[in-house]
């Protein structure tokens, strides 16, 4: 005779109850199961009584933080015992009862959610002859009475800087710009969002440029890809690599030195460093393979930048796009620009400061601190 974990025959047996959802403990005569759920009730109140010995003159924790409590809990488990079996039977039924409603909630959820992206691709559809028809009255391909009519007059068509004028009128967003940017968003014609497709949660945007002295590259594209949409929770983003033109690179600038007449054989030494741009926004933060070899400050910093960089996308996708006329004009009104008018005044020494940039633009910002140095090694006199 083997044990009866040993028994093949047992194991298969508890593996198709266990497939079916049926315990060791639902096969066993009720008298029977009656007094092993006594005995599990027994071993409850022990580890419940060594428990509170270990903790005794400390301080009570949070349940979730309490080691003595958890280290009970992963014995309760071990015995095949749950915090629901710790449960007087009544209560137990009542618990069992708001898992059933609980069930139903989330399939009614579930359903609430297909039927929502349905009703986003809906509007989606609806909204794209919308946004077409802006894209052509921005750039002047409209072809309506008065366009035809300033071709003919020789005026400009279309309405000059209006992304730019636009983006620079979120606060999120102005000092992220700089004016070299502006000169180079004045060739921006359209900025589009899509949602992923194909079982990936999370959305892309698409800035559209027409030709211009900066960069070859026709469309601009960054993507954030989600873990979780609704809750916000960000697994990657993705930017396009810009094809800048020679020496037109808004987010770098090349210092050279000239060598020493001490050294004449040695070479100029050249350092390209970053320089704040609203173009960093295509070159997201990378994330290392191993975040564990960040230290606690480099894992902070990763954290707010990725935070910045995410923030700007939000506002690209819930603020410019859906409503661009009205950054342009500055007829919007962001919530985080009204004031309490019960917030006590900022402190007179801070007053002389001057305006400090947002958040968002300051994760930016920062992009411009790192430089990649390519001095060739120092001469060394003879």
């Amino acid at each position: 005779m083997n044990s009866v974990g040993d028994d093949p025959a047992l194991s298969a047996m508890q593996r198709k109850l266990a497939a079916l959802g049926v315990g060791f403990l639902d096969t066993l005569p009720r008298a029977v199961q009656d007094r092993v759920r006594a005995l599990q009730d027994l071993q409850v109140q022990f580890f419940l009584i060594e428990s509170s010995v270990k903790v005794s003159g400390d301080k009570m924790n949070s349940v979730g933080d309490d080691p003595a409590l958890s280290a009970m809990q992963r014995k309760l488990a071990a015995l095949g015992v749950g915090f629901l079996d710790t449960l007087p039977r009544a209560v137990q039924d009542r618990v069992r009862a708001l898992q059933d409603l609980q069930a139903q909630h989330d399939e009614l959820l579930q359903q609430f959610k297909a039927e929502r992206t349905a009703l986003e691709a809906k509007y989606t559809r609806l909204y794209a002859p919308i946004f077409s028809r802006r894209g052509e009255i921005i750039t002047g391909k409209a072809g309506s009475k008065t366009e035809l009519m300033g071709a003919a007059t020789g005026e400009e068509r279309g309405v000059p800087d209006f992304w730019s004028h636009a983006m620079r009128n979120h606060e999120a967003l102005k000092d992220a710009i700089t004016e070299r940017d502006a000169e180079a968003l004045s060739y921006l014609d359209d900025v589009r969002v899509g949602k992923l497709g194909g079982g990936d949660e999370g959305f892309f945007l698409t800035f559209h440029f027409s030709q211009n002295p900066f960069f070859s590259n026709k469309i601009l594209q960054k993507t954030y890809v989600m873990v979780d949409e609704d809750e916000s929770i960000l697994d990657e983003a993705r930017g396009t690599d810009i094809e800048w033109k020679k020496g037109m690179d808004l987010t770098t600038k090349v210092m050279k030195r000239k060598a020493k007449k001490a050294c004449p054989s040695r070479k100029a030494q050249i350092k390209v460093e970053k320089v704040p741009s609203f173009f960093h926004f295509f070159s997201p933060p990378d994330v290392p393979e191993d975040e564990d070899e960040l230290d606690e400050e480099e894992a902070e910093e990763l954290q707010d930048a990725m935070e910045a960089d995410f923030e700007m996308g939000l506002v690209f996708r819930y603020k410019i796009v859906p409503h661009a006329v009205d950054w342009f004009t500055g007829d919007a009104v962001d919530e985080e620009d009204w004031e309490d008018e019960n917030d006590e005044p900022e402190d007179s020494t801070e007053a002389g400061k001057g305006e400090e940039t947002t958040d968002v633009a300051q994760g930016f910002m920062a992009k411009g601190a790192n430089s990649e140095n390519t001095d060739p090694p120092e001469c060394k006199q003879s």
